[in-house]
């Protein structure tokens, strides 16, 4: 399968037209990062959850996110 026909298949959520969720390609390998910036500050502000907590991600369920990896 193409690298575009998989990302054509999967849905919203990781899943593709029947549910289930895709299943690995032979000869991947492991992502390891190095970084991954959750992005606190701008995130709490933009789901007005910046006073809830400081020191962890807080989210509104179905609101974007960003992330930096």
């Amino acid at each position: 399968m193409a690298e575009g026909e998989c990302l054509r298949r999967v849905g919203r959520w990781g899943r593709d037209q029947a549910g289930q969720a895709p299943s690995p390609q032979r000869g991947t390998t492991e992502l390891i990062l190095e970084r991954c910036d959750l992005e606190i500050q701008a995130n709490g502000r933009d789901h007005h959850t910046a006073d809830l907590c400081h020191e962890k991600l807080v989210l509104r369920r179905g609101q974007r996110f960003r992330l930096t990896l």
